[in-house]
């Protein structure tokens, strides 16, 4: 649930269990939740998918969902500049929470990417001043 093993760990040791780890693997399927269960959206957040998976097994979403107030801020944010078809450059490790959950965000308004670096920034930034083909960006971001 939060980068703090000793946490999670306390957090074990009495009962709570976690649908996935860290990175996105899934530890308890979907279909062995019931309407019963009470699911706690992280403060990073979660993504759509899994905010609509949750929803279809009749868990209510809303009713934990912990998710940083600063990190729902880039989540308007990011829609606004959608809106005014902006592409949303976002920095951050693909597969980390708060970007995935981000990132399923502003994918739906708007052209989205995520970029890792500095060696990244400028592969995006020498793609977008056509200084290299779209097979040589492509590798990068696949």
């Amino acid at each position: 649930m939060i980068h703090n093993a000793e946490v999670n760990g306390d957090l074990t040791s009495r009962g709570v269990q976690f649908l996935m780890d860290t990175s996105g693997k899934q530890l308890i399927p979907f279909e062995q939740l019931t309407p019963q269960d009470i699911v706690i959206i992280p403060a990073f957040g979660t993504t759509l998918k899994i905010e609509q998976e949750l929803e279809k097994t009749g868990v209510e979403v809303h009713k934990y969902n912990t998710t940083c107030p600063f990190v729902e801020r880039v989540w308007k944010k990011a829609e606004k500049l959608g809106e005014d078809k902006y592409t949303i450059i976002i920095h951050g490790k693909h597969n980390h929470e708060e970007t995935r959950a981000t990132f399923s965000r502003s994918e739906k308004n708007a052209p989205s990417i995520i970029v890792m670096n500095i060696k990244e920034s400028k592969v995006l930034a020498d793609f977008m001043l056509g200084k290299i083909s779209c097979e040589e960006f492509e590798k990068v971001f696949k």
